[in-house]
């Protein structure tokens, strides 16, 4: 979870809009001002089910996603954390976030960055992480909704809870990443 947190106020203290260049800027000439609050969009959801009977379970989830959309750049920050009990033993227990930044070549063409991060207690990994450059492709966009295309290099490091057979705890390795976002209006 500390790792979840420090994720987020890292994303949030090296977003354009808090950045000291922009309050400087803002406080020399009053038109330069940090973005503003109508920059920003995001979403929150908490939920909680608990069922007794033949067993008792209570489960917890949460999700957070904030965006920014601003001339040629746009960043999003995706978090969630599930927790789950089960007879008054932990059965689940995931946080991850997600922080990525698109910058926009011209209307169908992007560059784009991604920076995951996992820790599921009931993986055999302390946690995971992801960073990954690429290429976009907007291959669809109307009012009906929009198709993107991404492929590119990455990095991911898994810390495992245990020693494996070489010995190592830290597990370095290069990955690809291929996505595909299909949106509807």
């Amino acid at each position: 979870m500390k790792h979840l947190l420090l994720l987020s106020v890292l994303a949030l203290a090296t977003s354009p809009a808090y950045s000291e260049e922009n309050t400087k800027d803002a406080a020399q000439d009053p038109s330069a001002a940090p973005a503003s609050a109508a920059d920003w969009s995001g979403s929150a959801e908490l939920g909680f089910i608990e069922t007794n009977g033949n067993s008792d379970t209570q489960s917890l989830n949460g999700k957070f996603n904030l965006s920014r959309e601003k001339d040629a750049l746009k960043t999003s920050l995706k978090t969630e954390a599930l927790t789950s009990k089960e007879n008054g033993n932990a059965s689940k227990e995931k946080y991850t976030s997600t922080l990525k930044a698109d910058y926009s070549l011209d209307e169908y063409d992007y560059l784009t960055s991604t920076l995951n991060y996992e820790d599921d207690r009931f993986s055999g990994y302390e946690y995971q992480y992801t960073f990954a450059l690429g290429y976009g492709y907007r291959a669809w966009n109307d009012e009906d909704g929009k198709l993107d295309l991404e492929i590119g290099p990455g990095y991911r490091r898994n810390v495992l809870d245990q020693r494996n057979d070489q010995g190592k705890k830290v597990e370095d390795e290069a990955v690809g990443r291929a996505a595909l976002n299909l949106s509807s209006s």
